[in-house]
């Protein structure tokens, strides 16, 4: 004998007696909060608040795209950035731009400059890794954008950096 075919009295039926279940079930407990001297509804707001915070502590956070809006959501501008990396402005830029090797950068310019925009070291390393980039927002008078040139050591840029004073200088030479 086939099985009675699904009507849907019978859905609708099924889904408020369901309905009716839940709510008498989570108003059963509600009850036994209340006899116990507890709010439900701060208990389940707490709950959620704690929820948000523990899902919050072990998010995975989005890769670094841009070091300069990361100082910026971090309270940093780009010359309050480049002061606490004591470096120049172009050197933070060419940074940004990914237009240094990155196996060149010292490893403690990556550290600092993660603690900077409070980031992880090795998504610094990563960003410092990845393909350089045009200037955002340019527009360039041809159909093909312009080739860019090969990534320099970052000691090569600190020698041709007017810009930074002979201490800054001998230090970043120095550097690890």
């Amino acid at each position: 004998m086939p099985p009675d075919p699904i009507r849907p009295d019978r859905i609708d039926r099924f889904l408020s007696e369901l309905a009716d279940a839940e709510s008498a079930s989570a108003g059963a407990a509600d009850r036994a909060l209340q006899a116990r001297g507890l709010d439900p509804d701060a208990l389940h707001e707490t709950g959620l608040r704690r929820l948000d915070e523990l899902m919050a502590a072990h998010a995975e956070p989005a890769p670094l795209t841009d070091l300069v809006e990361a100082a910026r959501a971090a309270g940093l501008d780009l010359r309050a950035l480049a002061r606490q990396l004591d470096l120049s402005l172009a050197l933070v830029a060419q940074l940004n731009r990914r237009l240094l090797r990155a196996a060149t950068v010292p490893r403690s310019l990556i550290e600092r400059l993660a603690a900077a925009i409070g980031r992880e070291t090795s998504a610094v390393a990563a960003f410092l890794a990845g393909t350089p980039t045009l200037v955002a927002g340019t527009q360039y008078r041809s159909d093909a954008a312009p080739k860019l040139s090969e990534p320099v050591a970052f000691a090569d840029a600190v020698k041709s950096d007017l810009s930074l004073t002979p201490q800054q200088r001998t230090a970043w030479l120095a550097a690890d």
